[in-house]
């Protein structure tokens, strides 16, 4: 199943994509459970705060590992699409890197 997934707590997908199903989560363990039922995205779309205040915080960051992980446990070497909207700039430029990196790393 190809679909596209929204991953942030707060904004609204279609102010973004406006015209576009996607599939909103508003939190990392609702992305992993997503993923664990539908398998990897054609297209992301990360925030990376997510508002988990939590001591063991998940973040649009965590989830990004948890697909590269997921990709190598799966033996998936097709890279997905996706897009940092977050307004971390720090936060953008990890996730942005961490998937660059698990992407070539494939």
């Amino acid at each position: 199943m190809s679909y596209a997934m929204f991953l942030d707590d707060i904004r609204d997908a279609n102010l973004y994509y406006p015209n576009q199903d996607m599939v909103v989560c508003r939190d990392f363990k609702s992305a992993c459970e997503y993923v664990i039922e539908n398998g990897i995205p054609a297209f992301v779309s990360f925030d990376h705060d997510l508002g988990d205040v939590s001591e063991d915080e998940k973040t649009g960051y965590s989830f990004a590992k948890f697909l590269i992980d997921y990709m190598f446990d799966n033996n998936i070497k097709e890279p997905f699409e996706y897009f940092v909207h977050s307004s971390n700039p720090v936060g953008k430029i990890n996730i942005e890197t961490y998937l660059n990196n698990g992407f070539n790393a494939l």
